[in-house]
């Protein structure tokens, strides 16, 4: 199959269609709209993109602690500080906690605290870590509830961040 200009010696329209394809389809769209006087039907709305890409790593580290802290809506930064240091066995694979100064009142672990309904005193231990592991196989992940946030934990809140379960 050969095109007609490769017979007669005459201008193509089709060879002006590349640059105004846009705006040709729009002026079809319009007059054929206005000949069946119906209306195009709206766009569908975009797939959501998912809550997040963590990978699932089994480390509560900056990447996970700031997906985190964005689907609790409290302050982003990407870690957890003020923690008491006698918790840090209750909270192994949460690499995210960068201070053990003792001094509480962790916005990101109050938020965290307050989603699921315990005491909100900013210190991640026993009862918290037990607390995300409940919340966590209330969502189907089945952790032994422990208190130990280990790789286990980690891994299952990764998952859980990434299909936006803690919004």
């Amino acid at each position: 199959m050969f095109p007609h200009r490769c017979f007669v010696s005459t201008s193509c329209p089709g060879e002006i269609y590349g640059s105004q394809r846009d705006a040709y389809i729009a002026s079809a769209q319009r007059w054929y709209d206005s000949m069946t006087g119906t209306t195009p039907a709206p766009a569908p709305d975009p797939t959501p993109a998912p809550a997040a890409s963590l990978v699932v790593d089994g480390d509560c580290g900056a990447r996970t602690c700031t997906e985190w802290q964005s689907q609790l809506g409290c302050q982003v930064d990407g870690e957890i500080t003020g923690q008491w240091s006698g918790n840090q066995r209750y909270t192994r694979a949460a690499s995210c906690i960068t201070d053990w100064s003792n001094v509480g009142q962790s916005d990101a672990v109050m938020a965290i605290q307050r989603k699921l309904g315990i005491g909100d005193d900013g210190f991640w231990g026993h009862d918290t870590s037990s607390a995300i592991q409940t919340y966590l196989n209330g969502l189907g992940y089945g952790l032994v509830v422990d208190s130990d946030f280990g790789p286990k934990s980690a891994s299952a809140l990764q998952q859980s961040l990434n299909t936006g379960q803690w919004r």
